[in-house]
């Protein structure tokens, strides 16, 4: 008996495990290695406020590459997503840092919060460093900037690619030992 590749692919396909949080657009199957440390992300891990507090390690493909970390439950989670997406970090190869990591820290009491890192690749690379597109240049100068993220608007105007991998964690606002 032959199975064909196709229906090989659409009998797994339901068993893998998706890379962004459930009801997150756009989503991918394909992980974004990353690592807080010693720990090894794996998707929708919890993390201590504590291994999250300098940047995460990413293994990017290309020099063409963007890392997008947004907090999708500023600022109470489910109870208040009024600030969501939160942006709390934009890297590339070429600049290191577009926008500065701000480690998570949801607010006391709050439940914990989903964090999700997506890599995108850039469509027409120049060789000069990554800037930020033409509406999103003050996004990073205060809080309020990066609150409300328009996650589509920014890939529109900097020319990215569809979503290329992910990885996504929790964080809770208690301190753990």
């Amino acid at each position: 008996m032959h199975i064909s590749t196709s229906v090989l692919v659409a009998s797994i396909l339901p068993f893998v495990k998706a890379q962004t949080p459930p009801g997150f657009r756009p989503k991918t199957h394909i992980n974004l290695p990353a690592s807080y440390g010693r720990i090894h992300l794996e998707p929708g891990q919890h993390l201590s406020l504590n291994a999250t507090l300098i940047a995460p390690a990413t293994k990017l493909p290309t020099e063409n590459s963007v890392v997008i970390m947004l907090d999708l439950d500023t600022p109470c989670a489910y109870q208040n997503r009024s600030f969501a997406p939160f942006l709390h970090w934009i890297s590339t190869p070429s600049n290191l840092t577009a926008i500065p990591y701000a480690a998570p820290a949801p607010p006391s009491g709050s439940p914990d919060h989903r964090y999700v890192l997506l890599r995108y690749d850039i469509l027409d690379a120049a060789s000069e460093p990554f800037r930020m597109p033409q509406g999103f240049t003050d996004v990073g100068t205060s809080l309020m900037s990066k609150s409300n993220f328009d996650l589509d608007g920014f890939a529109r105007a900097a020319g990215l690619r569809r979503l290329e991998a992910a990885n996504w964690f929790t964080v809770s606002a208690e301190v753990e030992p």
